[in-house]
């Protein structure tokens, strides 16, 4: 399992994307760096992740969005 998360920042800046749990509980860290301006894409895989429902994080600047995902 894998799906590619895109999103487009303005200019270059630090990005993060985390994973929490349905909990809420912390999972893991895809990125945390400096990315370029543009758009930018990042791959989520299964790696360490049982099924069920997760939402990650996604902050750029002063950006913040919080999606969910199902691993079956």
């Amino acid at each position: 399992y894998s799906t590619i998360i895109r999103f487009k920042v303005p200019a270059a800046q630090r990005a993060s994307i985390r994973v929490f749990n349905a909990l809420g509980q912390y999972v893991t860290t895809i990125i945390d760096k400096e990315v370029p301006t543009g758009m930018q894409e990042v791959e989520l895989t299964r790696e360490n992740l049982n099924p069920g429902l997760y939402f990650y994080t996604l902050s750029a600047g002063s950006f913040s969005e919080t999606r969910q995902f199902i691993i079956r």
